[in-house]
């Protein structure tokens, strides 16, 4: 499976200050490049390194944000004490901090001593519901105070990296789905904007499972989306549980001679063992027999259903609005001896 990863650029930015409480410290500040989400609780936005050789009772961080499109786009500011953590993950630190913004500029005061030593701290926004697609987000320190000492302003170097918004279109739990994953997205003639994802209902993990494929639209350029359609379900064909009849890794073909929208996805009926490279007999929904569709003899040469996964395809003439009944065309596109034929996930413009 191709995997796409997001491409992060950091602007590091630093200033050392000497002799503050007869030592050196240093603050870093780091940018991430992803956009940040509507309708999330919040979005990391910049992280900060308190480089320290001692203990140091932090007092106030002064948040600005000079260059974004609109400071009413900021709902909330958020400050997470990541503690020894370097990363940018929201659920490993601890929220210490939240306020609104007042003019550009968002404070975090601590009325009794916060002590820390060389701490790394992220600062997270909440945007409001309303904010425009096409507007960016840019943080930056201002300030940081200590106990009994100057205020401490870290230098700018010039390079100031702004964030899109964007929107987290489906996250776990909506709708009672344990995870969304594998987008896609493609414009329609019609200029509709058509999300496709994985609807993995039970489980993160990849086929075989309780997954379909799940279409989100969108007729106002992504500003606002409808209720979740299913575009590929084989339910509990063959008289087996949905989640033995897992659908997964889909892609999408806009026809732009035609009203034709198709997406195709890979069908895996059952399981195979994994030692054994031949079909689990008797399965129920109390079973837990699971394997990967293409790793240890998850998908086998041949066409039969119980041995190979399948090529489905789903056709829609109605700008997304509804989707046909699967089309197995595993025989039109894949040789017999090959192990496995799938959908390579994409996007269309």
């Amino acid at each position: 499976m191709i995997r796409k990863k997001l491409l992060l650029a950091l602007i590091i930015l630093s200033v050392k200050i000497a002799s503050l409480f007869g030592q050196d410290i240093s603050i870093d500040q780091s940018r991430i490049q992803i956009p940040v989400l509507k309708f999330k609780s919040f979005t990391p936005v910049l992280q900060i390194k308190v480089n320290t050789t001692k203990k140091l009772d932090l007092k106030q961080v002064i948040v600005e944000f000079e260059g974004t499109s609109n400071i009413a786009d900021v709902d909330s500011l958020f400050l997470l004490d990541m503690g020894q953590d370097y990363g940018w993950q929201l659920d490993k630190g601890n929220i210490v901090g939240q306020n609104t913004l007042t003019d550009d500029y968002g404070v975090f005061t601590f009325s009794s001593p916060y002590q820390i030593k060389s701490n790394y701290f992220i600062i997270a926004v909440k945007l409001s519901s309303n904010a425009p697609l096409d507007h960016t987000i840019s943080a930056g320190i201002k300030r940081i105070e200590f106990t009994d000492s100057k205020p401490i302003i870290p230098s700018f170097d010039g390079h100031r990296l702004k964030q899109r918004i964007g929107i987290a279109l489906r996250k776990g739990g909506d709708d009672n789905v344990v995870r969304y994953r594998i987008p896609g997205l493609a414009r329609t003639n019609n200029n509709t904007l058509l999300a496709l994802y994985d609807v993995r209902r039970d489980s993160g993990k990849d086929l075989q499972g309780n997954i379909d494929v799940g279409v989100s639209r969108s007729t106002d350029g992504g500003n606002t989306w409808e209720p979740m359609r299913i575009a590929l379900d084989m339910g509990e064909y063959g008289d087996l549980p949905q989640k033995f009849n897992g659908v997964s890794d889909a892609c999408i073909l806009v026809d732009r001679n035609s009203d034709a929208i198709y997406i195709a996805g890979c069908w895996m009926h059952g399981v195979i063992d994994k030692k054994k490279g031949k079909p689990v007999t008797n399965l129920s929904s109390e079973s837990e027999h699971w394997n990967h569709q293409w790793r240890k003899n998850g998908s086998m040469p041949g066409y039969d259903i119980a041995y190979t996964s399948q090529f489905l395809i789903t056709k829609s003439n109605d700008d997304g609005l509804t989707w046909g009944e699967p089309v197995n065309i595993t025989k039109q596109v894949k040789r017999e001896e090959w192990h496995l034929s799938a959908p390579a996930l994409g996007t269309q413009g």
